[in-house]
């Protein structure tokens, strides 16, 4: 809620490149993470999440990215 002006200031591909370069930290950092760490957040009904995220969060983007015309750019 602190950032919600500031984050509704931002020009719409800005917010895009903010959102994607945001999710590419999260999926990097995920990706990085050594097996027996991965299958234990998997076990883990509150951390499990974030190793999901991923494809909800890709979905918004592509829609997104559609509704701005920035596809393939």
């Amino acid at each position: 809620d602190a950032l919600l002006d500031a984050s509704l200031a931002l020009p719409p591909r800005e917010a895009v490149r903010l959102a994607g370069e945001a999710a590419a930290a999260i999926d990097a950092r995920l990706g990085a993470l050594a097996p027996h760490e991965a299958a234990r957040l998997l076990t883990d009904h509150d951390a499990a999440w974030l190793l999901r995220r991923h494809r909800h969060r890709a979905e918004h983007l592509d829609e997104i990215e559609g509704a701005l015309g920035l596809r393939g750019c």
